[in-house]
């Protein structure tokens, strides 16, 4: 097909080679949040198995017959699925509305998708909170999951409020030096 379409036009160019090795994919729709994002590779990692829905949480494991509890590692009240485990657990949306609070963004915390959705409307505008909010929305998933897998396998978690600064902590390691002071709170 490749060969078709230069030996067609007459003339060959590199960028028409390399668009049609490329193939036609369609954009998906997370690409900036997890592409254009400055948090670390580990982080980034857990946040596309997240989009994936990847992530081995109970509702997953229940389904393969590995375990047969269903409640949730963090709060211990609801079914363990990434909907509810990022940011509708009681504890996460501590964890995520305590960072909202220090990039002074006022909004409830919602449903993973719903998050990944205004992370995606953030991801949009050239202004410095919303690279840290991107940032953030990855090392929040990144603890949270790290934290899930504490309870499960040690039997103990950390608080909501060590967690908020370990996330601002990896965020302003990784930032630039003139957006350190939007983390300070």
């Amino acid at each position: 097909m490749c060969k078709q379409l230069f030996f067609s036009t007459g003339g060959y160019s590199i960028r028409k080679m390399y668009l049609c090795l490329l193939g036609q994919f369609p954009k998906v729709y997370w690409r900036r949040v997890v592409c254009n994002n400055f948090a670390s590779p580990k982080s980034l990692f857990i946040l596309w198995l997240a989009v994936h829905g990847r992530l081995l949480t109970k509702d997953r494991l229940m389904q393969w017959g590995i375990v047969t509890d269903g409640v949730c590692s963090l709060c211990g009240v609801d079914p363990e699925s990434v909907q509810h485990m990022f940011f509708q657990c009681s504890y996460a949306r501590q964890v995520w509305q305590k960072f909202l609070q220090i990039l002074h963004i006022n909004r409830s915390s919602q449903a993973f998708d719903q998050e990944l959705q205004f992370a995606m409307r953030m991801s949009k505008k050239c202004i410095a909170v919303s690279k840290l909010l991107l940032a953030g929305f990855a090392e929040a998933v990144y603890c949270l999951w790290i934290q899930r897998n504490q309870r499960v396998f040690v039997g103990h978690i950390q608080s909501a409020e060590q967690i908020v600064k370990e996330i601002v902590f990896k965020v302003a390691c990784r930032c630039r030096d003139s957006d350190i002071a939007l983390l300070l709170y």
